[in-house]
């Protein structure tokens, strides 16, 4: 499952703007770890305090 949201609305200075994540075995690793690290981090309660 994959959430996905369209904003037609630039950056500030900037013409356009895009993200592209392809359904590809190497981004489940990529998000893995992106994931095993936010978790690491949110247990030292690491940058909670900006929020």
């Amino acid at each position: 499952n994959i959430k996905s949201s369209v904003c037609d609305i630039p950056p500030k200075g900037l013409k356009m703007a895009v993200t592209f994540v392809g359904n590809n075995t190497c981004i489940q690793e990529m998000f893995r770890r992106v994931g095993e690290q936010f978790t690491l981090m949110f247990r030292r309660k690491a940058f909670l305090h900006w929020y």
